[in-house]
């Protein structure tokens, strides 16, 4: 089984795949994950990720350009159909902003 963890924090993840349960089956190569960082995908000095946020809301935003590469990046990588992708975020807007992620990784 292959997943792809795209985050922000992948520090937080390196616990996780290392013991218990899920590092045995990494280490005995049932369970393969890979971590990818949209920091490593932008296109500025800084690895900024934060956009400015518009609507009248509170809060930042993400960058959709490096999520995007990464996705993509995710997509090349696990190459494995089909591909299922679960994005957390807080609920609102959950099926809209469900609907742009697919359309922007979805093949022409």
């Amino acid at each position: 089984m292959k997943i792809g963890i795209i985050t922000i924090f992948p520090k937080m993840f390196y616990g996780f795949i290392r013991y218990g349960i899920v590092g045995r089956s990494v280490k005995n190569n049932i369970l393969s994950i890979n971590i990818w960082n949209p920091r490593a995908f932008t296109q500025n000095k800084y690895h900024k990720i934060d956009d400015k946020p518009y609507g009248g809301e509170p809060g930042m935003l993400m960058a959709i350009q490096p999520i995007k590469y990464a996705i993509n990046a995710a997509k090349k990588k696990l190459e494995v159909l089909p591909q299922l992708f679960i994005y957390l975020r807080r609920v609102k807007n959950l099926i809209k902003n469900m609907y742009v992620i697919w359309r922007m990784t979805k093949k022409k």
